[in-house]
């Protein structure tokens, strides 16, 4: 083939060298579509890591606060809104028993 185009370009036919030049025309646009496609799979890719990287770093932000609470005061908390809720119904208890004596009377 190389042969037929050399002597296409010695006698300049223009036609002929058109024609032999039409496979290797095809194969670069196969070529180019071809990375054209693989830029556009590494751009996916690329977008997907960068998603996976935040989403690791606010999970191992959201663990280390997790892990991080500190449990006596928690407890402490606890206990507090525990003894807050006895108290009000207590309150409550003794608020509805005189009001309803009071109906009562």
């Amino acid at each position: 083939m190389t042969d037929i185009l050399y002597n296409a370009l010695n006698y300049n036919d223009v036609t002929r060298v058109k024609a032999l030049l039409k496979p290797f025309e095809r194969v670069t646009n196969n070529v180019i579509n071809n990375q054209a496609l693989a830029g556009a799979l590494l751009n996916r890719m690329e977008q997907q890591i960068s998603s996976n990287e935040d989403s690791t770093i606010y999970l191992k932000t959201v663990l280390s606060n997790t892990e991080d609470v500190d449990l006596a005061e928690i407890i402490s908390l606890i206990a507090k809104n525990e003894t807050a809720i006895q108290a009000l119904r207590q309150s409550s208890v003794k608020q509805l028993s005189q009001s309803l004596f009071d109906f009562l009377r």
